[in-house]
């Protein structure tokens, strides 16, 4: 039996198709695939390179089949010394070449390290705009460096991992690879998951500091402390995959699209007059 029929910690999410939502609902999700163990990953890997090219409208669209093929056959070769992790991050690196944003893999949190912090991208640079309690001094403090290396540099060398289509995904997705400390091992940008060097700009002054890493999943548990500032209209309702509200002083009705969640719930929310 494939291990395309067993559970495990990495998660593959193939969303396929150009444009709107897979076969999913808010309590499925979109289809995804649970892969592999160790003896079983080279099957897998075919499984997957099968279906992308039987599935997918476009595969090759920005990736030539030579390259997508090496890039799949060199993973294969390889799987039987990897971790699981260090499959779905070179897993991870052949998604992004396909650039679909509707394609992609995510690799579950078990067993990795991360840093207590969330980071934010924006045009003129990545700030943190949430911390643990310990480090609330942090807030709004833009990230220069991780380790030696410049961020503009780091940035460079975690884009061959994030599935995007433009900058401001890719200045989005970064943010939060950014805060990944098997991410980073994994680029060359550290060697340590368990601590990291990390160099900000707070009131205009550097600041240097080593910050301890926790177990991804315990970021969920976090109590996360934020800047005490009304929030904008884009960040209410974060929990919903879709809402709306009339706007009276600007006569605008708003939609709010937060995730792909199922045509049948975008249907209701658009289902006006």
């Amino acid at each position: 039996m494939s291990a395309l029929s067993t559970a495990c910690s990495l998660m593959v999410l193939v969303v396929l198709g150009a444009t709107g939502c897979s076969k999913s609902s808010p309590e499925t999700g979109p289809e995804t695939a649970p892969v592999a163990v160790a003896s079983e990953w080279p099957e897998d890997i075919k499984w997957l390179r099968t279906a992308l090219r039987k599935r997918h409208p476009n595969i090759h669209a920005k990736v030539s089949e030579k390259e997508l093929s090496a890039r799949f056959d060199s993973l294969a070769r390889d799987a039987a010394k990897l971790s699981e992790l260090e499959i779905g991050l070179r897993l991870m690196q052949i998604f992004a070449k396909i650039g679909d944003g509707h394609t992609q893999v995510r690799p579950q949190l078990k067993g990795t390290r991360a840093l207590p912090l969330q980071l934010r991208g924006f045009k003129d640079g990545i700030f943190v705009v949430a911390t643990a309690p310990d480090a609330r001094d942090l807030l709004g403090a833009k990230l220069t460096r991780v380790g030696e290396t410049p961020i503009a540099v780091a940035i460079a060398k975690l884009t061959p991992y994030i599935v995007h289509e433009n900058q401001p995904t890719l200045r989005m997705k970064v943010a939060g690879f950014l805060t990944s400390a098997s991410v980073l091992k994994s680029a060359g940008l550290i060697q340590d998951t368990g601590r990291v060097s990390l160099t900000f700009t707070v009131q205009g002054k550097a600041r240097s500091m080593t910050m301890d890493t926790v177990a991804a999943e315990a970021l969920r548990s976090v109590a996360w402390v934020r800047p005490s500032r009304k929030l904008a209209l884009y960040e209410k309702q974060g929990a919903r995959a879709y809402w709306n509200d009339w706007l009276p002083k600007a006569k605008t009705l708003y939609f709010k699209y937060n995730r792909c969640a199922g045509r049948e719930g975008f249907a209701k929310l658009v289902a006006v007059g």
